[in-house]
């Protein structure tokens, strides 16, 4: 990989985590919002300011049909096609501001009435009966904000109903990243940095005793295994810690609430199992596994607060007393 053509991108880490990924690396980091490939990425919601080559590619689009002299059933094939490249992908993963979905619209409108992107007389029929369905009157373009609503609800409500997944729903953002990492065997391990040619030391940077992997850091050391007992001992249930996501998909609760905050529970020690790790090779210290427990427990509690649950939680026989 190049590092003169790669930049490397950071979000709700700690400084000297940063410092020394780009230290051992040899990346730069970059700086949001980027763009791959052509599309605008970044950690917040869109703005119109990042949708202005949208905008940019869809005027380019319409001047170069503009020398062609095409009836207006021809222009609304093209419209068609315009719109239908934005549909299959920009409305799909963004929400696209509805000052640009406007934008796109009159452009569009303009060049079916007057075969450019500019028009200042007032259009023969209204937009909105334009794009209905051809059984209704209409010519069966899709209406741009209906589509990017309903396609981006769709995605919310598979969210919403996937009550199983561990990072899913009540899961603070810094802590669901790194679950979904731990899922997917791919956190970067000292046994996977070796493999990237980025270190030679493969030993736990926390008990030194055997090589890292995702198996020892998560189920084997001892500091783990010494975190997951003093978790178990807390909840009140025995997760085996080398299943755990199978324990859990398989684990029939007849509470949803208690699923999802035990789920969010479990993801939260990983995440810190994790972060101490890290303070173990960066800081050459190791943390208290009854700290690690101390950090979990505030962060749920937080989480819990913040979705107003607590009362809830409080009428519950299994919800431990917080420390």
């Amino acid at each position: 990989m190049n590092t003169d053509k790669s930049d490397i991108y950071f979000n709700g880490m700690e400084q000297g985590e940063i410092d020394y990924i780009l230290r051992i690396s040899g990346f730069k980091p970059g700086v949001f919002p980027f763009r791959y490939p052509g599309v605008p990425i970044s950690h917040k919601r869109m703005g119109i300011g990042d949708c202005t080559r949208l905008i940019e590619k869809v005027v380019t689009r319409i001047r170069s049909w503009g020398a062609k002299k095409l009836s207006y059933a021809g222009r609304l094939v093209l419209i068609k096609a315009v719109l239908s490249q934005l549909h299959s992908y920009w409305t799909r993963i963004f929400v696209i501001p509805l000052t640009i979905i406007d934008r796109i619209e009159g452009i569009c409108r303009s060049y079916l009435w007057s075969g450019s992107n500019q028009y200042g007389k007032t259009p023969s029929v209204n937009w909105d009966k334009i794009c209905k369905d051809k059984k209704h009157g209409g010519l069966g373009i899709i209406n741009s904000r209906l589509w990017n609503t309903a396609v981006i609800g769709k995605y919310t409500s598979w969210l919403a109903m996937k009550s199983d997944h561990l990072w899913l729903r009540t899961l603070l953002p810094r802590h669901a990243f790194i679950g979904w990492l731990v899922v997917q065997n791919r956190l970067m391990t000292r046994d996977r940095l070796f493999t990237f040619g980025i270190t030679n030391d493969m030993a736990c940077a926390i008990c030194s005793s055997q090589t890292e992997t995702h198996q020892h850091l998560f189920s084997e050391c001892t500091f783990s295994t010494h975190c997951w007992d003093l978790f178990n001992a807390w909840i009140g249930i025995q997760i085996p810690m080398a299943k755990v996501v199978d324990w859990f998909l398989k684990w029939r609760c007849k509470s949803l609430m208690k699923k999802q905050i035990i789920g969010a529970e479990i993801v939260a020690l990983w995440y810190h199992i994790w972060k101490a790790r890290n303070i173990a090779r960066i800081e050459s210290r190791v943390l208290a596994p009854r700290y690690i427990l101390r950090q979990v427990k505030h962060d749920i509690k937080g989480r819990c607060q913040e979705r107003k649950w607590t009362l809830k939680m409080n009428r519950l026989p299994w919800e431990p007393v917080y420390d």
